[in-house]
């Protein structure tokens, strides 16, 4: 958000009134553009997934209770199966 928040000042500066810069600064304007909009989408995705980790309970795979308990049927039917 840091670099997002930089580029916003040239942008708006500069499409404020693009009349009074030169085509190359508005040209360099529009990659800065860019590169803020890339930059909020990926502030925003990081913040989602750092929140996500912390609010959700972690559970191991072993104390995952229907994958234990439905496992041996499910092998147990896979071998009937092949027979």
């Amino acid at each position: 958000m840091v670099l997002a928040d930089r580029a916003a000042l040239l942008v708006s500066t500069v499409f404020g009134s693009p009349s009074d810069y030169s085509g190359g600064i508005v040209i360099l304007a529009m990659f800065v553009y860019t590169l803020q909009i890339y930059a909020d989408f990926a502030a925003v995705s990081i913040l989602t997934l750092s929140l996500k980790r912390n609010f959700t309970k972690h559970q191991p795979a072993s104390e995952n209770l229907l994958s234990e308990l439905f496992k041996p049927r499910y092998k147990r039917l896979a071998i009937r199966m092949l027979r």
